[in-house]
């Protein structure tokens, strides 16, 4: 069972989570080269497990397909929103509902690779399952490429567990540059870079802003950024081009109503996991 000690410990993570500045110095971490959730969200993990709230994460970015089955799906590539794989919807709702003993598997995707690599098995059950990524609370839509290729995608399975949608929202032209960084990460870590002894230059820059303003810009513009038109997302935090979180929107009176709405459902403060 989980009692107003756990639920208030939630509270302070989510609120570590959200609160202005950065969790992890950008000096520090290889992650801080990503869009920044991912980093906030391990950092924020690390900090809950010093006051033992157990934590899970997984990312959007590791359901992909791997390589052999977006071609036997006629997928080019992984940016299409057609590409995460079905086989791991159920993800985000086994984590939810771990018990004591339950093992779940997570899949690894490497984008260094550009293929799924591995499986990573947590033991239940959580107080927080963060599940973060760029297709997180989207909703069910139709999407093409520059190309025309596309179609109909829809993440009802994955989205249907979140309890509270945070947002968080960068410059798209900041968010160009941390990509150019972690796709040069990637491609000097690629096994058939190494192998064929190419170097990163403007012609691997320029392919992967085509691939960006192709496919990544209009999926935000389109079915992203709706959700905040929409009032869909529980709070909204903005972040600047060095990570920091610079504005957010009362998020802690939010939480702070949010939690004693909780405590109010339980007589005598006795919460449950089944909650």
């Amino acid at each position: 069972g989980s009692g107003k000690g756990t639920i208030v410990q939630i509270l302070v993570f989510l609120m570590k989570l959200a609160a202005p500045g950065q969790l992890v110095r950008d000096d520090t971490t290889e992650l801080a080269a990503e869009a920044g959730l991912t980093n906030r969200a391990a950092a924020a993990s690390a900090h809950s497990a010093e006051r033992e709230l157990r934590v899970v994460n997984v990312s959007s970015d590791d359901l992909y397909m791997g390589k052999a089955k977006r071609a036997a799906s006629g997928l080019a590539t992984r940016r299409d929103p057609r590409s995460l794989d079905r086989e791991h919807y159920g993800v985000v709702e086994q984590l939810a509902a771990a018990r004591a003993g339950d093992v779940v598997r997570i899949p690894i995707f490497s984008k260094a690779e550009d293929d799924a690599s591995a499986f990573a098995e947590v033991e239940g059950p959580f107080d927080v399952v963060i599940y973060e990524g760029w297709r997180v609370g989207v909703r069910p839509g139709e999407f093409f490429g520059p190309g025309g290729e596309g179609g109909a995608f829809e993440y009802e399975e994955l989205n249907r567990p979140i309890n509270y949608l945070m947002y968080l929202d960068a410059n798209l032209d900041d968010v160009r540059e941390w990509k150019l960084r972690s796709s040069r990460r990637d491609f000097e870590r690629s096994e058939q870079r190494r192998a064929d002894g190419r170097a990163w230059g403007p012609a691997e820059a320029k392919a992967v802003i085509a691939l960006w303003d192709g496919w990544i810009v209009p999926f935000v513009e389109r079915h992203q950024q709706s959700l905040v038109r929409a009032g869909a997302c529980d709070e909204v935090l903005s972040k600047d081009a060095f990570h920091h979180v610079t504005q957010v929107a009362d998020v802690q009176a939010a939480l702070v109503a949010r939690f004693e709405r909780q405590f109010a459902r339980f007589p005598d403060g006795v919460c449950s996991h089944d909650d």
